[in-house]
């Protein structure tokens, strides 16, 4: 019998679940309940509440005396796109059923031009620069829509911004505020304040994986709370944040004055307008120019002055300000590669120790990072691979999908592979498979499939004779982003060349019978087998 004609034709790996209606108030009218049945039976979203705002007395903040709404509903999205279309089918079904325009604010179509895109992420810089939290960076994370019928708002969320955002915690009975407390999370184990807006594609473990720290100073302990308690700082509390700092400051340690750099950097990607990127730069140098810091000695001033070169290098990363603006990739990566240049040519200035900025385990990486410029938030890196085989990302997302998420300048680029061959000795980094992975995948997202082919065969054993453990663990790690970037000509290519070939000392299938078909975890396994299951899928399928 053709499956279509079965009685049971679900999977029986797929374990339906009925999603909840919450109970509605007797004295509700009728719409509520077609707007809990539509979202719930109709749209798919889950974990949906209903507030009743007309049953909490006066003096609560969101009674209906005090604002509009008389019903909430808040639910939960799978994804992003799940929203999108959901929020889309919901308007279209207010419009014809309740002959009614709703409003809807968060939508952003996913047609968006890049330029808009970038538009869109300078605004929302007033956030917060944190790269696990959104707070609106990402589209269509949270949907509100005045249904404009009988006072019923409905929020649609990813799981992780609701949260993040708590809105149960709003419109809540005050019997109530218990069950919606978020966990508890320590200040000093969140350093969401001092996480750049734009550092995620620059992190690569284990050189400068985001460590938790914690600062000994009261001012930058309370920036934290103050900005846990207000996810958009107000301009006004900045600046007087900012001038309370430094009616207080005391420029006689190290430290201080790299306290100040943290806040300035902090507040500038946080709003510009405030502090400018030339400021910044000012609180990296101006401790050269103390007499104090020089007479104490506290510190190693070559040691400090390698370490101001990569936070110079981070910040530039991080800023606002360094955007692309109608150059091509080649001028505005060369502008800034002068930029750092000059900058270490001014901390050799104040003495003449020299900087040796190469023997720094982060300099060349975040000098590779420097020759590349996102056009998108979708950028596969070593983390996102390490969160697919750990089962954190799936293998069935396409955000990673479509065309190229960076551009790169190819003549910096090549200059930085060459002082990498020059001081392969010197840099054990160097050396390394991440530093390695960050340049192939690089070649990946920038679409340069010739470059990224050959930087395979050369960096990861072809022409030796590596171990097989570590031969099968970079081979999961190849086919996973291959699965996640799903660019069918390269997965063609990947098993028509690399699966059985016979003609090179390396294959899938060689390697594995080296290593006794073992690989290095279970979980490792599973995802190399779901992986290329999905690639043959996906080149059967086109």
């Amino acid at each position: 019998i053709p499956w279509f004609m079965r009685d049971e034709s679900t999977s029986p790996l797929i374990d339906t679940k009925e999603i909840e209606i919450p109970s509605i108030p007797e004295n509700a009218p009728e719409t509520v309940e077609e707007f809990l049945k539509l979202v719930a039976e109709e749209y798919g979203l889950q974990d949906i509440q209903l507030f009743d705002l007309t049953s909490l007395p006066e003096s609560h903040p969101s009674s209906t005396k005090n604002q509009a709404a008389s019903y909430i509903i808040i639910c939960t999205g799978k994804s992003e796109k799940h929203i999108y279309k959901a929020s889309s089918e919901l308007r279209l079904n207010i419009k014809h059923s309740h002959d009614i325009l709703p409003s809807l604010e968060g939508v952003v179509s996913g047609g968006t031009s890049p330029a808009a895109r970038r538009r869109l992420l300078k605004r929302v810089r007033r956030g917060a620069p944190a790269t696990d939290n959104d707070y609106g960076k990402v589209p269509n994370s949270w949907v509100m829509c005045d249904t404009k019928v009988d006072n019923i708002f409905i929020h649609i969320l990813t799981q992780q911004r609701r949260d993040e955002l708590n809105l149960e915690s709003l419109w809540c009975r005050d019997e109530e505020k218990e069950k919606y407390l978020p966990s508890s999370t320590s200040v000093e184990e969140s350093d969401d304040i001092f996480i750049g807006v734009r550092r995620g594609f620059h992190t690569m473990t284990p050189f400068w994986a985001q460590q938790r720290r914690s600062y000994s100073t009261k001012k930058l302990h309370s920036i934290q709370q103050l900005f846990n308690e207000d996810s958009s700082i107000s301009e006004d509390k900045l600046q007087s944040y900012k001038n309370n700092f430094d009616s207080n400051f005391v420029p006689r340690t190290v430290q201080a004055f790299r306290d100040k750099f943290e806040l300035y950097r902090t507040i500038h990607v946080l709003n510009p307008s405030l502090v400018s990127f030339e400021q910044v730069r000012e609180t990296i140098l101006e401790k050269y120019s103390s007499l104090d810091i020089y007479v104490n000695k506290d510190f190693s001033i070559t040691s400090e002055k390698v370490e101001d070169v990569i936070r110079y290098m981070k910040l530039i990363i991080d800023s606002p300000e360094i955007a692309v603006s109608g150059e091509n990739t080649g001028v505005f990566v060369d502008r800034v590669f002068d930029s750092v240049s000059k900058f270490i040519s001014t901390l050799v200035s104040f003495s003449y120790e020299q900087v040796n900025v190469l023997e720094h385990d982060e300099f060349l990486p975040l000098l590779w990072r420097l020759t590349l410029i996102e056009k998108d938030d979708a950028v596969l890196n070593s983390e996102v691979i390490t969160r697919a085989i750990q089962g954190e990302v799936s293998l069935g997302t396409d955000v990673f999908r479509g065309n190229s998420p960076i551009s790169q300048a190819s003549n910096k680029a090549r200059d930085v592979i060459n002082i990498a061959k020059y001081f392969s000795e010197l840099n054990q980094v160097i050396q390394a498979v991440s530093f390695k992975e960050l340049v192939l995948f690089s070649y990946g997202n920038a679409g340069k499939w010739s470059k990224f082919w050959n930087e395979w065969e050369v960096s990861f054993g072809f022409f030796g004779n590596g171990s097989p453990q570590a031969a099968v663990h970079s081979w999961v790690r190849l086919v996973v982003y291959l699965a996640l970037r799903d660019n069918k000509t390269q997965q063609l290519h990947f098993l028509h060349n690399y699966w059985n070939n016979s003609g090179l000392s390396r294959s899938i299938v060689s390697d594995l019978e080296r290593n006794e078909c073992r690989f290095g975890s279970p979980t490792e396994k599973r995802v190399f087998i779901s992986a290329i299951n999905k690639i043959v899928d996906s080149v059967n399928n086109s």
